[in-house]
């Protein structure tokens, strides 16, 4: 190992402390300004952070509205590219801009909050006004408010818009009609005029032949005065001769009783006279179970009566000779019933047709009551039965005298020379009663009862057949009326 150089190894540790030093000093100037510097840095930002805290907080850095803002300086549409505005500027001239739209006018700084408040209240204050019209506005959202508004508007447009084009309408109509009543009072003041001068003419004329009434009643009274003397003179006399006729007379009257009375047993026979004499014909038939006659409003015909149809050619069947069953019965053609009376004609219901029958034109029509000038006397007695049941009852006699009234007839409750018609009911039935069961009261009573109504409806049928009085049963009847297909009705 060499020996060490004591003054060599001295030196090197002297540079070493002297380089040392420099290094140290120089660290210590370089602390010492870089400490000054960091501390006027945080001396300014601790004045920034006072000056910007009380403007925006930290995490608004983060917002969306605050990135919104600003990508507005790099957005060439903007307005704010490549300019020196800052942030909060483009903030105030948008809330300047927005206020401006809102009130109308550029803000005063000083009264900007107060536009909330002025919005509000224009808000609520508008709400008060359309409320009468049921329109009710959000107290917040001014954009919602006015589109509200605007829809109302627009509907009100249309609504105006209708009522207008239906006063445009009623003013049309009003104008039609105020030429229709200026024309009606031009008709009725002519026709009042034509009346007026008609009155005048009759007016003269009635005086004119009131002048000439006046000198016949002069004449007259003239030769009334001539004549009564006269009259006077011949009194006497024809008081005379009027009593000797008053005796005439009686005695006339008295003879012609009597001779009534002989011939009352020979009364003609004019049945067949009234039954075969038809009451109109079928005029058209158009199908579908329709027919036309010729008898209208002016005929006396009513919607529900009814006629028996009968042959052209041969006409209405008369009533057999002593005929009181139902041989021989009236069987028409058809039956209708009148559904419409026209002025001058009536439509039918052709209600049935006999088998084998064919309807045509010119077939005559027949109903034994009706007559438009003259009301038939019927005389309507005992019970009938028109369901065909066997019961005869008093329920199916009404039915009976209901269409006798119905159709013009007359009821009469006295069989006499003043009957036009008998319509006789069912035969009363004899009860058969064993010599045994007459012994009981009951029976007794029942056939006893039963032989009084046989012996009164005998009597009938042979008072009208003395009288030569027309007589029907039920089924004759209703054919002659152009009921007999209706009677279950």
């Amino acid at each position: 190992m060499p020996p060490i150089n004591t003054q060599g190894s001295r030196a090197s540790l002297v540079s070493a402390v002297v380089v040392f030093v420099i290094l140290f000093v120089a660290s210590a100037i370089f602390a010492i300004y870089f400490n000054v510097q960091l501390r006027a840095t945080e001396k300014d930002y601790s004045d920034y952070k006072k000056n910007y805290n009380g403007v925006v907080a930290d995490t608004a850095f983060t917002t969306q509205e605050f990135t919104a803002l600003q990508s507005l300086k790099s957005d060439p549409n903007s307005g704010y590219a490549n300019s020196d505005i800052t942030i909060f500027d483009i903030a105030m001239r948008q809330r300047d801009a927005l206020a401006t739209a809102i009130t109308g006018t550029a803000p005063d700084p000083a009264a900007v909050d107060a536009i909330d408040k002025s919005v509000s209240d224009a808000l609520a204050a508008a709400a008060a006004k359309v409320k009468a019209a049921s329109l009710t506005l959000p107290a917040k959202g001014l954009i919602s408010a006015i589109g509200t508004l605007a829809d109302d508007v627009s509907a009100q447009q249309d609504s105006i818009k209708d009522l207008s084009g239906k006063l445009a309408q009623a003013a049309s109509d009003l104008a039609a009609a105020n030429r229709s009543i200026a024309d009606a009072n031009a008709a009725r003041d002519k026709n009042i005029e034509d009346i007026r001068t008609q009155a005048a003419a009759d007016q003269q004329k009635n005086l004119d032949q009131l002048t000439q009434l006046q000198a016949l009643v002069a004449q007259l009274q003239k030769e009334q005065a001539d004549t009564a003397a006269k009259d006077q003179a011949t009194a006497q006399a024809t008081q005379v001769a009027l009593a000797d006729k008053d005796r005439q007379i009686a005695k006339a009257v008295a003879d012609l009783k009597i001779a009534t009375d002989k011939v009352a047993d020979h009364r003609p026979d004019v049945t067949n006279a009234v039954v075969r004499q038809s009451d109109g014909r079928i005029i058209r038939l158009p199908g579908s179970d329709i027919c036309y006659i010729n008898l209208g409003q002016g005929d006396q015909v009513t919607p529900g009566l009814t006629f028996e149809v009968y042959d052209k050619a041969t006409g209405v069947p008369g009533i057999p000779a002593n005929a009181t069953g139902d041989e021989s019965l009236p069987i028409g053609k058809a039956s209708i019933e009148i559904t419409r009376v026209d002025p001058t004609s009536s439509e039918c219901r052709i209600v049935s047709v006999t088998p084998g029958a064919v309807l045509s034109e010119g077939d005559l029509i027949e109903n034994l009551v009706y007559d438009p000038n003259t009301k038939y006397k019927f005389f309507v007695f005992d019970d009938f039965d028109l369901a065909q049941s066997g019961l005869p009852n008093p329920t199916d006699t009404a039915v009976i005298k209901r269409l006798v009234t119905q159709w013009g007839g007359q009821l009469t409750d006295q069989l006499n020379v003043d009957t036009d018609f008998v319509i006789l009911g069912t035969e009363p039935p004899l009860p058969n009663f064993t010599k045994e069961e007459l012994d009981q009261p009951i029976n007794a009573d029942k056939k006893e009862k039963a032989d009084a109504a046989l012996e009164k409806y005998q009597a009938i049928q042979q008072t009208a057949l003395d009288l030569h009085i027309p007589i029907l049963n039920q089924n004759r009847f209703l054919y002659y009326v152009g009921y007999y297909d209706l009677e279950k009705r």
